[in-house]
């Protein structure tokens, strides 16, 4: 997954639509404000300084709350992670551990909307480092039969599943692990991120999906429109001022300057955020180098004049990317 390598990068720049299908709003009152997963984990926000106040007491809550699941106090845990969110909320790792808490809690709906958003911005642990926040392998076994239990009994349940698949996957089962996700994607056609650990899963050793799969159809995946074979595009061609439909729902604004400099604002729902740095083409690859560290590339592909395609490198198969037109009356 593209998206991982600049965590919430993508979704914040609108080139990837974020959904969370398994967040619920919550008008429960709670001591701690309440996560809102159905927005992407914001990990470009600068963190606190390692030794401010804010950051030592977020890292005293969480140490609190791993001392509390080792313990097998669940709602204690939850509480003390719910605090140290509270004050760190990019934290993707304290979000992973609240999946688990969750999970622990047999909070499955919860669990998988917690995961769903860690999910969307890195991959995840491994099996050496969730193992060890539990006392014995034996306290974790009973968890994950508890939720296959659960799945057992709730077959058209897309988050069990959901949850069940991320403890396959995680514990290094990838062949159960591709058959929970492949589930998933039945019930659940709007998780994307099924849909890209399924990709991930059936590209490894695990061998892959069954051919006859019982996924329901869904659309033609539409071709590619920029590849390597493209034609190299002249620098000059591309200065200026661009615009592109967003599939979050919004518009992209693009502007190329002669000084190698861009701009890049994401515009939804009124609300803009904007983002700049410098930028190179080689042939029909345009690399965006952003001010905050992150870095989109892309193969480029002209449609006329004042039109061209937009793809990044490493992007889902059935990725549509952008296509950007140059905006009224700027040449």
């Amino acid at each position: 997954m593209t998206a991982w390598f600049g965590g919430s990068f993508f979704y914040n720049t609108g080139y990837y639509a974020y959904v969370n299908p398994y967040y619920v709003p919550t008008t429960t009152v709670v001591q701690y404000p309440v996560l809102n997963y159905s927005l992407p984990i914001q990990t470009t926000a600068v963190p606190p300084a390692a030794t401010g106040p804010v950051e030592e007491a977020a890292l005293s809550e969480s140490e609190q709350a791993r001392d509390a699941f080792y313990k097998g106090n669940y709602a204690r845990a939850l509480t003390k992670v719910d605090a140290a969110l509270s004050k760190t909320p990019g934290d993707v790792v304290l979000h992973e551990f609240r999946a688990l808490v969750l999970f622990a809690g047999q909070r499955y709906k919860e669990a998988a909307a917690t995961l769903y958003a860690v999910l969307s911005v890195g991959p995840g642990w491994d099996w050496t480092t969730m193992i060890g926040l539990y006392p014995s392998e034996e306290v974790y076994e009973r968890q994950l039969r508890a939720l296959e239990t659960y799945v057992h009994e709730h077959p058209s349940s897309p988050e069990g599943h959901f949850v069940l698949a991320y403890q396959y996957m995680t514990a290094e089962h990838p062949d159960a692990a591709a058959e929970q996700f492949e589930r998933v994607v039945q019930l659940s056609p709007n998780d994307d991120v099924s849909k890209q650990m399924l990709t991930l899963l059936s590209g490894s050793d695990a061998g892959q999906p069954s051919p006859q799969s019982n996924l329901p159809p869904g659309p033609a995946a539409s071709p590619r429109p920029a590849d390597a074979e493209s034609p190299p595009i002249a620098r000059s061609s591309l200065i200026g001022s661009w615009s592109a439909p967003s599939p979050a729902d919004g518009t992209v604004d693009l502007s190329l300057g002669n000084d190698g400099r861009f701009t890049w604002k994401f515009i939804q729902a009124g609300r803009t955020q904007s983002f700049a740095g410098k930028f190179d083409l080689a042939g029909n690859t345009l690399v965006l180098d952003y001010d905050n560290g992150g870095t989109m590339v892309a193969k480029l592909a002209a449609k006329g004049p004042d039109r061209f395609a937009f793809q990044m490198v490493g992007g889902p198969p059935n990725d549509p990317g952008l296509v950007f037109a140059r905006a009224a009356g700027l040449r």
